[in-house]
């Protein structure tokens, strides 16, 4: 973890454009059955190796990375844009010394309309090793950045973050973080999952979505066809059990939470491995990591009415996960990518699933130190393939990888 204090954020620096990309294709076969021809596999140069805390964003086929890099005390979230000739210059969106950047809860920025960006990240509030506040900010009709607002007004120092962003079809991002408000409070209350939207005018009204969930797990949000929202989070009973829960707004409002499953997974503490989810037309796919049976396993779920229901999951992984999962979802077909252990260090493995079962062998993608500093891999998917980055912390200084999967 690193702690950058006491200081203020500079918007839309632009930096120089670097570009190299290299292509391979191994044999990603393993004999499973049923597997379906080899995968393509491009490995390509991101438009910096110094950074770390990578997430992509698409929007139709445009795709956008996002990333950290620290230097001097200071902080800085970068973007760039990837089209046909390779990514373009890379913008300083936001930087800072008094960030909170940590492994687990990382800011980042994704594609809206015409272009236009929205971003996040997180900024101290106190000395306390964990309050700290959500900070946003969007372009404005005229390419330039708004000032930065928080989603929450509450002027707690406490903790705010696990931040999903979700663009609308009109110009508007909702937002879903963290809450630890009521941890500051008396009586004491548990961390608390919130949404509020915004639109050029700021951020409308708070609501609380569930108010007892897993305090350090990420969130993970999509949009469905209706405009509808779902969100999957990790709850949290009064007993300890610590599941994947999804809620649903729409013009109705916002649903009771509900179980993916219930693994029925006890633990007495937060296992910091949150949810990923994916939508295509009113199919959703869940994934998420456990140990409820006691020894790890990352599953798969899929919902055929929207998030409403889901089938029992699947267990899909490798053998010995980390988790850390991502998820995207083509038609009846999801790409799950997790972390893998491989001795000392983490594989970065994707496997294609649909609802009838695995489609293919365990595909390697890359690989990562086995620690917490190698964060999470995070995917997006165009036309073009399923993209998908990680921080590789097998030496010094950690450095940003990036991969392109070819449909087959």
């Amino acid at each position: 973890m690193s702690r950058f204090r006491f200081g203020r954020v500079l918007l839309g620096v632009a930096c120089a454009p670097l570009l190299l990309i290299a292509a391979c294709a191994p044999d990603a076969s393993d004999g499973a059955p049923g597997a379906a021809a080899a995968d393509s596999l491009e490995v390509m140069a991101p438009p910096s190796t110094a950074g770390r805390l990578p997430v992509l964003s698409s929007r139709g086929s445009a795709l956008g990375l996002s990333w950290v890099e620290e230097k001097d005390g200071r902080a800085y979230l970068r973007f760039a844009r990837l089209d046909d000739g390779g990514f373009g210059e890379i913008l300083d969106v936001a930087q800072g010394d008094d960030w909170f950047v940590n492994w687990a809860d990382f800011p980042s920025v994704v594609l809206l309309e015409e272009g236009a960006l929205a971003a996040h990240w997180l900024g101290r509030s106190g000395e306390g090793t964990y309050t700290y506040d959500v900070w946003f900010t969007a372009m404005n009709d005229e390419g330039l950045w708004t000032k930065p607002r928080r989603p929450h007004r509450d002027g707690t120092q406490s903790e705010h973050g696990f931040v999903s962003m979700v663009p609308g079809g009109d110009g508007t991002v909702d937002l879903f973080w963290l809450d630890g408000r009521g941890t500051v409070a008396e009586p004491k209350l548990p961390m608390a999952l919130r949404h509020s939207s915004w639109s050029a005018t700021g951020f409308g009204e708070e609501r609380v979505l569930d108010p007892r969930v897993c305090e350090c797990c990420q969130t993970d949000a999509v949009r469905l066809d209706d405009g509808s929202l779902l969100l999957a989070y990790r709850d949290r009973s009064e007993g300890e059990l610590r599941d994947i829960s999804i809620v649903r707004g729409d013009a109705a409002g916002w649903s009771e939470p509900i179980q993916v499953h219930a693994d029925g997974w006890k633990i007495a503490g937060c296992p910091v491995n949150g949810p990923a989810l994916a939508a295509s037309g009113n199919r959703v796919a869940c994934a998420w990591f456990t140990m409820a049976t006691g020894e790890p396993e990352v599953r798969l779920a899929f919902s055929e009415d929207g998030g409403r229901s889901f089938a029992p999951p699947m267990r899909i992984d490798g053998g010995d996960p980390l988790g850390r999962v991502d998820l995207l979802l083509n038609g009846d077909e999801a790409s799950v990518i997790w972390y893998e252990r491989t001795g000392e260090h983490a594989g970065v493995l994707m496997r294609r699933v649909g609802p009838d079962g695995p489609r293919g062998a365990l595909l390697p993608l890359g690989a990562t130190g086995g620690g917490r500093p190698s964060g999470f891999p995070r995917a997006a998917r165009t036309a073009a393939g399923t993209f998908v980055a990680w921080t590789d912390t097998r030496s010094e200084p950690s450095q940003l990888k990036l991969v392109r999967v070819s449909d087959r």
